[in-house]
């Protein structure tokens, strides 16, 4: 997936929060990168995260897909996950919460060694 490719240059939609979450005062853990979103299953059904909404950002869709229906199975009603290029997105998600944000998570980010490719690291500046 190319990161700077058009279609994930735009941010998306600002998400209906309420429909998401069952109670969005909760504070917001977010995972950017979340992959097959492992990591947020695991913190949404432990016993001291459950009073947090979580929330994955992840740019391949098919694993956003696969991560929300693992949710859904499990019945994490405080987890949900986005197809998005945080880079982008993330200022939109921030803005609207309506909740505070308590922890941002960024695990194992594409490196990106080539010069040429820093441009398409998830974490630089402007994230």
């Amino acid at each position: 997936v190319n990161p700077l490719a058009s279609k994930f240059q735009t941010p998306i939609s600002p998400p209906s929060w309420a429909e998401i979450y069952k109670d969005v005062s909760r504070p917001l853990w977010i995972d950017i990168g979340c992959a097959q979103g492992r990591f947020g299953i695991q913190m949404a059904g432990h016993p001291k995260w459950k009073s947090h909404n979580h929330l994955g950002l992840e740019i391949r869709a098919p694993h956003v897909e696969r991560a929300n229906a693992w949710a859904k199975g499990k019945g994490l009603d405080n987890l949900h996950y986005i197809a998005c290029n945080a880079n982008t997105s993330l200022k939109v998600i921030l803005s609207t919460y309506p909740g505070p944000v308590s922890h941002v998570a960024v695990q194992f980010p594409d490196p990106q060694f080539k010069k040429k490719h820093h441009k398409r690291r998830v974490v630089n500046s402007g994230l």
